[in-house]
């Protein structure tokens, strides 16, 4: 009989272990997408810049050491894209994630830069792992950027996000949480004099240009011979380098709150203790055109910039 109780009690000792070994060791909540409102993702597109998520939970009662991981779903995503970082950060991205105090105890914001994997980026490694404070504390994932290009959906199409957290021994600190972090729409449309609107810049369907000319062989020309025009879909496709008063109609915001319209730039620029490149843009919105068809022995010219209204792009 004593055999039996001492059979019974390390039974009852493996199964108490096995529930704390996988328990929520978490309490978290979604918290509001910074903006608020999920930001317009360019169908044309293949960095665009999807809302920071936020997950807001209590403190730990232990010090807890793990990683975090979002992942980014929707039918027109081919990937992050966010930018990878060179120098000591290689194999990081600009991929941010922010733990931020919510205690009111002054505790300054720790990051951690990503690893990108397809749609997922995990923050924390084995030689540096995410400290999960025991005070209140805010998740905050930013910089995640998404290739949608070839999508042009007639109607907008949802892009969520999917956080994450785990650590040895344990299968999730939290249930993971999902919110909805953008919307594929078409963004520009290309159209030239008396010919179709083809909206997605980057559509497989070709696009005829308007105002054609045409000219003798053999003879050099300086008059135009076809114009292309470019135009927004909804406000804020083209976007400026950086988030400026003068973008932002004489209202200086930061990249998080005004990104639409806003900038290229991402919603965290060179945080403390992370490379100065992190969250930067190298230019404004860029468009690319493709010639094809071009005859042997004839040289094409293009503007090296476009004016209009006074604004030189």
């Amino acid at each position: 009989m004593s055999v039996n109780r001492k059979i019974f009690g390390l039974a009852s000792s493996a199964l108490v272990f096995a529930g704390m070994a996988y328990g929520q060791a978490l309490s978290c909540a979604v918290g509001p997408t910074s903006p608020t409102n999920p930001i317009e993702l360019r169908s044309e597109g293949a960095t665009e810049l999807v809302s920071d998520t936020t997950t807001i939970c209590n403190g730990t009662t232990l010090s807890i050491q793990g990683n975090v991981t979002a992942f980014i779903s929707g039918s027109g995503v081919q990937g992050i894209t966010s930018k990878a970082l060179t120098g000591t950060s290689a194999g990081f991205s600009e991929a941010t994630l922010q733990v931020i105090d919510n205690s009111g105890g002054g505790h300054a914001t720790v990051y951690y830069s990503g690893v990108v994997s397809g749609a997922q980026v995990t923050f924390g490694t084995s030689a540096v792992p995410v400290l999960f404070p025991v005070y209140n504390f805010i998740l905050q994932v930013s910089n995640v950027r998404v290739n949608v290009t070839g999508t042009y959906p007639a109607v907008p199409q949802a892009v969520t996000e999917t956080v994450f957290a785990g650590t040895q021994g344990v299968a999730s600190l939290f249930n993971p949480l999902t919110t909805t972090v953008g919307y594929i729409r078409n963004g520009l449309a290309v159209n030239g004099v008396a010919s179709p609107v083809y909206t997605g810049a980057g559509s497989t369907t070709a696009g005829t240009a308007g105002t054609v000319l045409s000219f003798p062989v053999c003879q050099g020309q300086t008059a135009a011979a076809f114009t292309v025009t470019v135009t927004e879909l909804f406000a804020g496709a083209f976007k400026t380098q950086t988030v400026t008063a003068t973008s932002q109609g004489g209202a200086l915001l930061t990249p998080a709150s005004a990104n639409i319209p806003g900038s290229e730039s991402g919603s965290l620029i060179a945080p403390t203790g992370l490379p100065s490149t992190v969250g930067t843009a190298s230019s404004g919105t860029r468009i690319k055109f493709v010639f094809a068809n071009i005859p042997t022995n004839v040289t094409l010219s293009v503007p090296t910039s476009i004016t209009q209204a006074g604004i030189l792009s």
